[in-house]
């Protein structure tokens, strides 16, 4: 596997293509941090979307619960420093987002994603 970093003047860019090349695609969003450990936010989860808001440094994780999604979350990812999508032969298989406190956000993907060519 290998890992592709997305540049900070991308980001908003970056939020609004893989939204809509991603959305209700299945994952598990996990948070990692020396502080706080290993933490599984949710499973079986659904994308609704991503977005950067610069003004307020805030990178936006919108998603869905239940088979047909009736609960909407939000995960605020506050001064996210670093963004990583981790690509292989079959596709994209998770995103990783580095935030301030050096904590890791990750959201794995059930089925790696192919890359459009």
């Amino acid at each position: 596997m290998a890992y592709q970093q997305i540049e900070k003047t991308s980001w908003k860019d970056f939020g609004d293509r893989v939204s809509r090349l991603l959305a209700k695609r299945s994952v598990e969003l996990d948070v990692i941090g020396l502080d706080i450990g290993d933490q599984i936010e949710g499973e079986r989860l659904t994308l609704d979307g991503l977005s950067y808001d610069p003004p307020d440094d805030t990178f936006h994780v919108f998603l869905q619960v239940g088979e047909r999604g009736t609960r909407h979350l939000g995960h605020v990812i506050q001064s996210p420093r670093q963004i990583y999508l981790e690509v292989g032969d079959a596709g994209v298989s998770q995103l990783a987002v580095m935030d301030g406190a050096g904590r890791e956000h990750l959201l794995r993907f059930s089925q790696p994603l192919l890359l459009p060519t």
